[in-house]
């Protein structure tokens, strides 16, 4: 679930380090003339949070971006969107957001709210609220990329358990990328019959598991 230290231990894990440069990144490579932003983080002192967040500070700073406002979106979407909506008032005409694994929804919302244009926006809940309101909002102008680790990865950390219990050689130490959803891959994602808090990412590179597969298990 999270970075793990320690020598005896077998790591299946999603690339946490490069998760929120990634997004970072991508935000950077959004900004137009305006490249004030502002940053939400998860929840401090976790340490998912506290190693990945100097590494997005680093890159939009480096990228010419200059945070104008900090705060936190205690991974909830209902944070995120309040937390935003009271930033919104002294800084309405920041050109991005970087929201730290989530805030896909709660951030476009507060801009809704406010009678504001979209800016990009990066978030990562991997919740199906995120990528139908990529879907719901492209024409109004909103963008997004949204950096998330692949639920199904503990499934894959139980497939790689059972191999070492079996005697098998795995590597100690396996690192996969964040998956993201963007506006153009955002339709391939969203599910709207289902609910804002469906999860996504059930699929996982090696396992094969399909969302029909998914569902119908889960109602077993």
């Amino acid at each position: 679930g999270g970075p793990y230290d320690n020598e005896y231990v077998y790591t299946v894990s999603t690339d946490w380090a490069s998760a929120g440069k990634t997004g970072a990144e991508w935000l950077v490579s959004q900004l137009g003339d305006n490249k004030e932003v502002v940053v939400l983080e998860g929840v401090a002192g976790v340490p998912l949070n506290d190693t990945s967040m100097p590494a997005v500070t680093e890159v939009l700073e480096a990228g010419g971006a200059t945070i104008v406002a900090e705060g936190a979106n205690g991974w909830n979407e209902a944070d995120a969107q309040q937390t935003m909506a009271q930033i919104l008032q002294s800084h309405p005409d920041v050109g991005g957001v970087y929201s730290f694994l989530t805030g896909g929804q709660g951030v476009p919302a507060a801009f809704a709210d406010a009678n504001l244009d979209f800016v990009p926006v990066v978030g990562g809940s991997g919740y199906n609220g995120e990528a139908c309101t990529l879907v719901d909002n492209a024409e109004a102008g909103l963008t997004g990329n949204m950096v998330f680790g692949h639920p199904a990865i503990y499934a894959k950390g139980l497939e790689q358990a059972v191999l070492l219990l079996q005697g098998e050689d795995i590597e100690q130490e396996q690192y996969f990328p964040p998956a993201e959803i963007t506006t153009e891959n955002a339709e391939e994602f969203c599910q709207p019959d289902m609910p804002d808090n469906f999860q996504l990412g059930y699929d996982f590179p090696g396992l094969d598991i399909t969302l029909e597969e998914y569902l119908e298990f889960a109602k077993q």
